[in-house]
């Protein structure tokens, strides 16, 4: 079982995840990843906040250093919209575009 599994388990709920990883000797990202916020990202965990139940709550796992302002407030407007708890949880850094999408939730969980 992975982690977002298990944190669906334990939590009752459902996991998505919004991570972008690019390590600094990288010139860019590898085929078919991101290194930022983009709109067909966004596209991607807005349906599967969309396809969530109402009445199920989310936790979203997010590591960005952001991106296009546009695909962030259609995530966080969305993610405000949803009628359980939202829950952000951000293990490193949520960056720009991740700040505004983590401050649409119901509660942010992180690092001190």
């Amino acid at each position: 079982m992975d982690i977002p599994q298990a944190l669906e388990q334990e939590r009752h709920s459902k996991v998505i995840t919004l991570m972008h990883r690019r390590e600094l000797w990288e010139d860019a990202p590898k085929a078919g990843e991101e290194a930022h916020l983009t709109i067909e990202y966004s596209e991607h965990v807005l349906a599967q906040i969309r396809a969530t139940p109402p009445d199920r709550p989310i936790d979203l796992i997010i590591h960005t250093p952001g991106g296009l302002a546009l695909a962030a407030e259609m995530i966080a407007t969305t993610v405000k919209l949803h009628p359980t708890n939202v829950t952000v949880m951000v293990p490193f850094y949520a960056m720009s575009g991740g700040t505004l999408i983590a401050l649409a939730a119901d509660e942010i969980l992180m690092e001190p």
